[in-house]
């Protein structure tokens, strides 16, 4: 029924901010304002993976694309997975998104994330996942839900019960299939 997902024990959490992504020239502007803040609040307690960061940020990336169970692993092993998309999708206008909340939500993981108005069509903002302009409020933010395991917790299940009600393969064959019922 869902897709794949793979079995992750819940460890201890060590990580405490994690953002797992490539950055490249055309979304470092975007993105400086969410990893700058954040690893100078949180030295050391922030990881990155991925390829193309500028040298010093990024731990390299995250083992081969093919393995799935390391990046649960590690999504699984962080308080707070951050969900930054590319600068054209954080637009007033914007209409797209990128499969990486979806992914950190079906891990029942607390997201949060930049402002892409297309995930507030799928998701609830505040209820599902949290949103942060970047800079200051995110380093508040991520402060906040460190130390509040309890509502970390409750929008994380939220937004994973949200993610596999709503958004299964079968979900999704069936939204297809009614389409093009309406059609005919």
């Amino acid at each position: 029924e869902l897709s794949y997902v793979p079995q992750v024990n819940r460890r201890e959490q060590a990580t405490k901010v994690l953002y797992i992504g490539n950055c490249w020239p055309f979304k470092w502007e975007q993105m400086k304002n969410y990893v700058v803040a954040l690893k100078e609040a949180f030295a050391g307690e922030f990881k990155i993976y991925g390829e193309g960061w500028p040298d010093g940020i990024s731990e390299g990336p995250l083992g081969s694309r093919e393995d799935t169970d390391l990046f649960a692993r590690e999504v699984s092993n962080a308080k707070i997975n951050l969900s930054l998309h590319e600068p054209s999708q954080v637009l007033d206008f914007a209409t797209s998104t990128n499969e990486r909340l979806y992914k950190l939500l079906s891990l029942k993981s607390f997201v949060i994330s930049d402002d892409c108005r297309a995930d507030a069509h799928e998701f609830t903002p505040g209820r599902d996942f949290v949103v942060s302009a970047g800079g200051s409020d995110l380093v508040d933010k991520v402060e906040h839900y460190l130390k509040s395991d309890d509502e970390r917790s409750f929008v994380a299940l939220q937004g994973y019960q949200r993610c596999v009600s709503l958004h299964t393969y079968r979900c999704r064959a069936q939204r297809v299939l009614h389409l093009l019922e309406s059609r005919q």
